[in-house]
């Protein structure tokens, strides 16, 4: 990753990013192998709401392409764009194309998850949405047409 040292455009903030909605752009969707050896896409979400406390804080997201859990994936697709085009998430042109850069909305969840005998709070994405009219029309407001800011230190692989 690309770190611009010009500019304090990445907010690495204290604690976990807060409960509730948030409007993000994916800032990079990759195919992989879980370590189970399932196909999987990792996911990262920028926050980018203009007003959000947590504006430029990121989110990691997977999912799991097993007919059990696919369905994760085919929401946050759906979130993006209803009528996004049939496609392989195991094929990278087909995430970079449809994918990334591309603004939604999750809901963020707080559990407590226990490691090395430390209780740590974790984030977790709970649901995806597509955007409103007035997410819209904020995001057109802070960041012009293209509804997401300049995504310069990922680019999609």
């Amino acid at each position: 990753m690309k770190i611009d040292v010009t500019s304090d455009s990445t907010n690495t903030g204290t604690g976990p990013i807060a409960e509730g909605g948030h409007i993000v752009a994916i800032s990079q969707a990759d195919f992989g192998v879980s370590k189970s050896g399932n196909d999987m896409v990792t996911v990262r979400f920028r926050v980018i709401g203009p007003d959000d406390g947590d504006k430029d804080r990121e989110l990691r997201a997977w999912y799991v392409l097993t007919s059990s859990q696919v369905g994760r994936y085919v929401a946050m697709a759906r979130a993006i764009d209803p009528k996004m085009r049939a496609h392989d998430p195991t094929q990278q042109g087909d995430l970079n194309e449809l994918v990334w850069g591309k603004p939604l909305v999750v809901t963020v969840q707080h559990e407590d998850d226990e490691y090395n005998g430390e209780v740590r709070i974790r984030e977790r994405i709970k649901s995806h949405a597509g955007l409103s009219d007035a997410e819209v029309t904020a995001l057109a407001g802070a960041y012009g047409s293209g509804l997401v800011p300049e995504l310069i230190d990922e680019t999609p692989f």
